[in-house]
């Protein structure tokens, strides 16, 4: 926790990681099918912020972008960015993968995407349809409102491959399931409670599939705390809390 915002990060894989023992096009497809804008190349992901309110919490989301649809109409409008509070020190790297002691850098691009274009893709057998009961808690959480499923019927060929509109099946979603998100929500104020009585305000949340929440202390084996973000970001969070 920094100042009243709690940092929630989880424990993840890389994005191009193989699952074994799947055989699948989760990697192959999305290259074949989708390409990268101009200058963005040499990209391995592209992650998405989105905000809203849910239930008087202000949520900042970050998610992993399989791809979004180009419109005709979709205009150049100025892109928002979190300027370094060192503007001559640079902060996002540009391309490639960050080693050891690399800095980042931030670049500032002149094109927003809407979220009303942006989709999910999977892909599964024919004899597999995915069910998109499954699917929905995930794409209401990213406010996703458009899924693509690719289903192949022989190694590499795949059957008409459409993105369709989930957005009535979000809203359905979220009227049927009203107290499950209620309970999601009051599970969220209760983890933010507990961080801010943390005594060095970093906890780790874990669930063994069954059972309820565990809390414990986000340590290393060595002692260190744990943290969401690395100290110069903290740093310049707090800078701007003071500011």
């Amino acid at each position: 926790m920094i100042g009243d915002t709690v940092f929630m990060v989880r424990k993840e894989n890389s994005p191009t990681e193989l699952i074994k023992d799947v055989k699948g096009y989760g990697h192959t497809f999305p290259a074949a099918f989708t390409k990268w804008d101009e200058g963005l190349e040499k990209s391995v992901s592209h992650q998405r912020i989105i905000s809203y309110d849910f239930g008087g919490l202000q949520c900042l989301v970050r998610f992993g972008c399989d791809g979004y649809t180009k419109n005709p109409s979709l205009t150049q409008t100025p892109a928002t960015a979190i300027a370094p509070a060192d503007s001559s020190q640079p902060l996002l790297a540009t391309s490639g993968t960050r080693g050891s002691g690399q800095q980042l850098q931030i670049e500032r691009l002149d094109t927003q995407i809407d979220q009303k274009f942006i989709f999910e893709l999977k892909t599964r057998h024919i004899t597999h349809r995915i069910d998109m009961e499954d699917m929905l808690p995930k794409l209401w959480v990213t406010q996703t409102p458009g899924f693509l499923e690719a289903n192949y019927y022989e190694p590499g060929i795949f059957v008409d491959p459409q993105i369709r509109d989930v957005k009535e099946d979000l809203d359905r979603w979220e009227k049927e399931n009203a107290s499950a998100l209620s309970r999601f929500h009051a599970v969220l104020k209760r983890i933010r409670d507990v961080v801010d009585d943390a005594e060095n305000g970093c906890v780790e949340v874990s669930w063994q599939g069954s059972g309820p929440l565990k809390i414990t202390e986000a340590v290393t084996e060595d002692g260190e705390v744990r943290r969401a973000l690395p100290k110069d970001l903290a740093e310049q969070w707090r800078a701007k809390l003071d500011s």
